[in-house]
């Protein structure tokens, strides 16, 4: 045994893996590079060394101009489109899944009581299971609409305002997710943080070079050593000597010791360390490393295909794993350890959610909304500089004066005074002759104009428009209303594809958000948040219920333009309206239902229309309208009043008659009717006995008729046989 950790070749070939996966992500990494430089590098970088050498060749470029500009087009880009994309936090939204709709003719005959019976016991259990996923939906819906707001520092929107900022200059932006506990507090909430793209790899031998397709990813963090230690339950000090950056801590200490340089010669002042987590769907990838075979067997089985390794550059053992004898750790011990964190791998997830607005094809990087204009950019602050050095040259005073007469006009044209009275000797003749000044040639207006058409050709890469800044479209008027209402309908098409690619990635980071939830979050965590209720509903729905009923079975969404910055000219237009329309409707209900609620809620969301705030203007119970006083009546009132009694007694006589006749003439008609069932009843009974006559005559004759042909038959039988007879 040599005193090299047993698990050091599994860590060497990781790093091999982690060096093919920068050399893989350089093509990507140095335009975003360059497009951070344009978004937030100081206003003469294009000019710096270290840039000149890495982007671009200035050696036909001529002489370095004296000013050095940069034009803030890129500042412009995501100073236009961030707050468009996301203005506030959105609202996220869970809903269960619909179940199937149930008939009876699923369970047989629905006139069969079995059938009947089976149709029932399984409506009410579809109805309890729908009952508690609603419930699970609504308890999930208030718990993640108010994660947001308290996540640290500054909370999800910060965090996502900067991945958004970083996927408009670079071309993505990064979410991760994890469990927290605020110092001193035992509550578990999720967070999301921002992880910045230039500290994530990803497998370069993914299939179709495909983010989701890809077999590993590694997320880099750079802490302090100490931090590494606790965090993943080092022994103190383990990680002194192995640090490989100072920090300003540091090298503050380090500025008052007279040993400070000497110490830092001998690399003891490193108190930072670049630790890479890894995130593996192929195994621990024990087999290609070297080990020997017996142990990478064992630990490729007990680790399993979902594995995740902490390494450090100048480490040869995984942080997670740090003893040395690997051989007396059992088979759940070393699945543990090496097990994801967040065991987002059921869902075919990676712990991190990613913005990409422009996909690459056969790339697992996306393209910078930034990189299309580039060159353009490039070119304009280049003519810019060299435009602006051109100006300033040119506005230089040059003076041709007489060498006669140089000494005594000398000392009056430096002195800078306003309205000097100049003395000209007769001797020197006319005074255009001894002084004149040299004007130098103006600027070609072409020059401006081909800056011009950069600019708009930049503008047309990355979506930038006049519509945009609220600016007049070109130098002439629209010609109707249809012409500049396609213009803003066509100006909208990119911010609402990227306003789509933002839902969908908060979409993707609410899901996430779910499986923290359901792993580390328990019903005492929400007990604040929902109440005594709602924890005691926690624990039975989701805290004690299988994982696939919180995570897959419930939908999570995001409110569509929830996070978007509004329209508020629209608003405002849109709540005038309704009001015009709904208030008078809503009024009149009020009055028949005392119901005040809808009134309110129209004139709320107007007043939030217009940012006017509503405290105290929020109506109570609408009471009915008191009746009239009681007063004596006026000679005219009781006049009409008689009238209306006279007329009143016409029509109850009119009506008793009317009723007395109808009575008359239903009374005659019953009568008659009665007559009728009689003389029925009776012609029905003679027709019964003139039946019976005919039947018993019928009857008779059938008898005469067999008598006289038995009598004939025996006639013949006497004539045929005299002797018998």
């Amino acid at each position: 045994m040599t005193s090299d950790h047993v698990l050091k070749p599994l860590v060497q070939g990781w790093k091999g893996k982690i060096r093919a996966a920068i050399r893989h992500k350089k093509p990507f990494q140095e335009v975003a590079d360059e497009c951070m430089a344009f978004f937030s590098g100081a206003a003469g970088f294009m000019w710096e060394r270290n840039y000149k050498h890495k982007f671009w060749d200035d050696k036909g470029a001529g002489i370095k101009p004296r000013f050095h500009m940069t034009i803030a087009k890129a500042f412009e880009l995501v100073a236009i489109f961030g707050p468009v994309l996301y203005h506030k936090n959105p609202v996220r939204t869970v809903n269960p899944r619909r179940g199937l709709p149930l008939e009876p003719m699923m369970f047989g005959d629905p006139n069969d009581p079995a059938g009947q019976q089976a149709f029932q016991q399984v409506q009410q259990q579809q109805q309890h299971r729908d009952s508690e996923d609603r419930m699970r939906s609504e308890l999930m819906s208030r718990y993640m609409n108010w994660t947001p707001n308290e996540m640290p520092s500054g909370g999800l929107a910060e965090h996502a305002e900067m991945a958004v900022t970083e996927a408009l200059v670079k071309g993505r932006g990064v979410l991760r997710v994890e469990p927290y506990q605020y110092p001193g507090s035992g509550q578990t909430m999720p967070v999301q943080s921002y992880v910045s793209v230039d500290n994530l790899l990803i497998d370069p031998d993914a299939e179709n070079f495909d983010f989701d397709s890809c077999w590993w990813i590694a997320i880099k963090n750079v802490m302090h050593t100490w931090q590494a230690e606790r965090r993943w339950g080092l022994k103190k000090d383990s990680l002194r000597d192995k640090g490989d950056a100072e920090s300003n801590w540091s090298r503050g200490e380090r500025e008052g010791d007279d040993l400070g340089n000497y110490r830092r010669g001998e690399g003891n002042t490193n108190d930072m360390i670049t630790v890479w987590e890894i995130f593996s769907r192929g195994g621990i990838g024990a087999r290609l490393c070297g080990l020997k075979n017996s142990l990478a067997e064992s630990l490729d089985e007990a680790a399993g295909d979902f594995c995740h390794l902490v390494i450090a550059e100048n480490v040869e053992y995984p942080l997670n794993f740090p003893d040395k004898d690997v051989f007396k750790a059992s088979d759940e011990e070393v699945r543990e350890v090496f097990g994801w964190p967040i065991p987002t791998w059921t869902d075919d997830r990676w712990p991190i959610s990613v913005l990409d607005f422009y996909k690459k094809p056969n790339s697992a990087w996306p393209i910078a909304p930034m990189a299309p204009g580039l060159g353009e950019l490039k070119f304009i602050n280049v003519m810019v500089s060299h435009l602006t050095n051109r100006i300033w040259t040119s506005s230089r005073d040059f003076i041709g004066v007489a060498e006669s007469a140089y000494q005594d006009l000398r000392r009056t044209l430096e002195s800078g005074q306003d309205q000097v009275l100049l003395k000209i000797p007769d001797l020197h003749g006319d005074i255009d002759k001894v002084v004149k000044f040299i004007t130098q040639p103006q600027t070609n207006r072409d020059v401006w104009l081909i800056i011009e058409a950069v600019m708009e050709l930049f503008d047309k890469r990355v979506g930038l428009s006049e519509l945009l800044y609220g600016m007049k479209t070109g130098n002439t008027q629209d010609r109707s209303a249809t012409e500049t209402s396609a213009k803003r309908e066509f100006v909208s098409v990119r911010p609402d594809y990227m306003a789509s690619r933002v839902e969908k990635w908060l979409t993707e980071a609410s899901r996430l958000e779910a499986f923290v939830i359901r792993w580390f979050v328990t019903a005492e965590d929400v007990a604040e948040v929902l109440g005594p209720i709602g924890a005691q509903l926690w624990r039975s729905l989701i805290e004690e219920t299988d994982v696939n009923r919180t995570v897959r079975e419930l939908e999570y969404r995001i409110e569509a333009g929830s996070a978007r910055k509004p329209n508020k000219d629209r608003e405002v237009a849109n709540a005038n309206q309704a009001m015009q329309v709904l208030l008078p409707v809503l009024d009149n209900h009020a009055n028949a239902t005392t119901d005040t609620g809808p009134v309110n809620n129209i004139i709320k969301r107007f007043l939030d229309a217009i940012e006017m705030p509503t405290d105290g203007l929020a109506m109570g119970q609408r009471m009915p309208p008191p009746p009239p006083p009681q007063q004596g009546p006026t000679p005219e009132q009781m006049q009409m009043q008689m009238q209306q009694q006279e007329s009143q007694f016409k029509q109850q006589e009119m009506q008793q008659k009317l009723q007395s006749s109808q009575a008359d003439s239903r009374m005659r008609l019953g009568q008659r009717q009665v007559e009728m069932q009689q003389d029925a009843q009776q012609h029905s009974q003679e027709m019964i006995q003139d039946q019976q006559r005919h039947v018993q005559e019928m009857a008779q004759d059938r008898e005469l008729a067999s008598a006289n042909i038995k009598q004939l038959i025996a006639q013949r039988r006497a004539q045929a046989n005299p002797q018998a007879a």
